[in-house]
């Protein structure tokens, strides 16, 4: 295992020196080892995992790795689930890959505004740089468009010699960025009677169709309910004196006067 490790250190060392002085200083200007470290305090990883995801990303960043490897790497290495081993690449996408890119585009830009200032004599003066733009002819901007196009395609290809590609999170935000760059084509308007129309045409296909002698006969139910007089029936009750019914109990016959005391 040893041997190993130490051939890999050997090919990680030969690839360093190969990589642009730029990408290099990029690579050195962020504290990523640190960053790998502090992940046993939130992840709880042990040394030995946290040793081979240096590991594998030290090999990512010299472009002994590829990119589209790397989360494969990291769930055989490390012993992790795939769904575990996208969301470390998450992780390290934002604190590590993303920081690494940003420098190795300032330090691009750098060495550019460099060169470019020393073209420039020294007895260059505003005026005269006013007088070149005024006397450019229009057909020189093709020319300048065709260097601005090899200079984006010089940090390209700066950026994929250094084995960088930053990962994307998720499929949605994919979709989200082709939604906002693509133009929503224009619908055409419909005016709302034609709505109507189209929403009556929809329910008159949608019924069943109704026989001509069921219609007959409804027809002519109907014609005869409205034809004869009908009368809702209603019930009377007689409240007057006359109608209360005479009740035949014969009042009770007391032999002993109730209102008297009867003797001690």
């Amino acid at each position: 295992m040893s041997s190993t490790v130490d051939l890999l250190q050997i090919k990680i060392e030969k690839a360093k020196r190969e990589l642009p002085l730029e990408t290099v200083n990029a690579i050195n200007s962020i504290d990523w080892r640190t960053v790998i470290l502090q992940m046993r305090e939130k992840k709880g990883y042990t040394f030995e995992q946290l040793g081979d995801l240096e590991l594998e990303t030290e090999l990512l960043l010299c472009g002994l790795l590829a990119p589209k490897n790397y989360p494969g790497e990291l769930e055989k290495r490390m012993h992790i689930s795939r769904a575990v081993a996208n969301e470390l690449v998450n992780e390290m996408n934002d604190l590590v890959f993303i920081k690494i890119r940003e420098e190795l585009i300032k330090n691009t830009e750098r060495k550019r505004i460099f060169s470019k200032s020393e073209k420039v004599p020294a007895n260059f003066t505003p005026e005269e740089h006013k007088k070149e733009l005024m006397e450019i002819h229009p057909s020189q901007f093709s020319a300048t468009l065709e260097e601005k196009n090899k200079e984006n395609n010089m940090d390209r290809q700066i950026l994929k010699s250094a084995g960088i590609e930053i990962i994307e999170e998720s499929t949605r935000h994919d979709l989200e960025n082709v939604s906002e760059i693509l133009p929503t084509p224009d619908l055409p308007a419909v005016l709302p009677a034609q709505l109507m129309q189209a929403e009556k045409l929809e329910l008159k296909t949608t019924r069943p169709p109704v026989s001509e002698s069921r219609v007959e006969i409804v027809n002519s139910l109907l014609a005869q309910k409205l034809s004869t007089s009908f009368k809702i029936p209603i019930v009377k009750t007689d409240h007057s004196l006359n109608n209360l019914s005479s009740s035949n109990t014969p009042s009770p016959v007391y032999k002993i006067d109730p209102y008297r005391e009867t003797p001690e």
